[in-house]
């Protein structure tokens, strides 16, 4: 699982398959009022968090949007 955050203030997590080698995008975020400016996982939960040029940051269960 990762995720990755762009200027256009959209941030994306992403599952990788291995048995098939596919990518495929399992969450989207767009609520900032600016680009993002970085993004990051806890390391032992699933969290996500990101960063705005805005000033401001969100924290996402991504355990909520990843395990159905």
């Amino acid at each position: 699982m990762g995720i990755s955050s762009s200027e256009d203030g959209w941030g994306y997590g992403f599952i990788h398959n291995y048995d098939d080698g596919q990518v495929k995008e399992f969450y989207k975020y767009g609520n900032h009022k600016a680009g993002l400016t970085g993004c990051a996982v806890h390391p032992i939960n699933y969290l996500g968090i990101f960063s705005s040029r805005d000033g401001s940051f969100s924290c996402h269960d991504l355990a909520q949007v990843f395990f159905f």
